[in-house]
């Protein structure tokens, strides 16, 4: 998947490869908001974001910084 997320602890980090969007990877563990508006910026497709979410946790929606 060109968009891979991941949780650590309370937040994520996340990869991000074309097609789906530039080249990149976050520096640090950011809220799913920050990550999710990041790679908006990005040109990323909001489905293929939230499928990444979904893929990384369930519960992604629920937890803080949603």
């Amino acid at each position: 998947m060109p968009i891979t997320i991941w949780r650590r602890d309370d937040k994520y980090e996340v990869t991000v490869s074309p097609p789906h969007g530039p080249l990149w990877r976050s520096g640090e563990s950011m809220t799913s908001r920050e990550i999710f508006d990041a790679l908006i910026r990005m040109g990323c497709h909001s489905t293929d974001i939230r499928d990444a979410f979904d893929a990384a946790d369930p519960f992604w929606t629920e937890r803080p910084g949603a």
